[in-house]
């Protein structure tokens, strides 16, 4: 769920931006303000990841400096007026992904929102590849031919090492990664993953039987080797 908030002094643009998102279901309104010392009061410990404002609040409010309350992670500004040539000032603001003149339609602040969901899916991204333990929720993102794409953790079946690459299976298709096996399986949220083998790494949730030497994940046989056996859930097996 997007948070989003509303920065104007115009009760009209409020009331019509309120039931716009009323009509959104992964955007989530979390109020409107006339101030940007009102917004950020009442917005103090929640998580606000774009707020529709005023051109006058973003530029000459100097509000995406100010908000520093939100620490690392400040929220990203739709900027909106009814002159545009403001657009040029607030686009040399870090942090503005789009302007709006107002008055506006409904496709048109459909389209802020497509650019907003994809400036917080590239954060993410870019997030998850610094520090891949901080991974968002219960999903990752991989690097596949130039494009970053989200993985749902509970898609991935195992991971099998193919000599600089490794494999992601899930019961759909196949992810081929430029990374190496232990990198990636050190990466993963420790219990959910284990390294079966030299090769392989899988999904605890998704093994359906052990035998011997093997692993059965949605009847593939994998190859079981003792030397992890002390460093995983099933230790105890014979």
């Amino acid at each position: 769920m997007i948070n989003a908030v509303i920065l104007t002094s115009e009760p009209l643009t409020r009331s019509i931006l309120s039931n716009f998102f009323s009509s959104v279901a992964d955007f989530n309104l979390i109020g409107t303000y006339e101030s940007i010392a009102e917004m950020i009061t009442a917005t103090q410990g929640k998580d606000v990841d774009v707020v529709f404002a005023d051109a006058a609040f973003v530029v000459q409010g100097n509000m995406l400096s100010i908000m520093n309350p939100y620490g690392d992670k400040k929220p990203l500004a739709v900027v909106m007026a009814k002159d545009a040539t403001w657009a040029l000032r607030c686009f040399e603001l870090t942090g503005v992904v789009d302007y709006v003149v107002k008055p506006s339609t409904a496709e048109r602040l459909f389209l802020s929102l497509s650019k907003v969901r994809m400036q917080l899916t590239l954060i993410e991204a870019y997030h998850a590849m610094e520090n891949p333990r901080s991974m968002v929720s219960d999903y990752i993102f991989v690097k596949v031919n130039k494009k970053m794409i989200r993985l749902s953790l509970d898609e991935i079946l195992y991971i099998e090492s193919v000599k600089d690459y490794i494999k992601i299976v899930t019961e759909k298709k196949s992810y081929l990664v430029y990374n190496t096996l232990t990198n990636f399986t050190a990466s993963l949220p420790e219990g959910k993953f284990m390294r079966i083998h030299r090769s392989y790494t899988a999904s605890v949730s998704k093994i359906d039987a052990i035998e011997g030497n093997t692993v059965e994940i949605m009847n593939v046989r994998l190859p079981f080797t003792k030397k992890y056996m002390s460093e995983n859930p099933f230790a105890g097996i014979k």
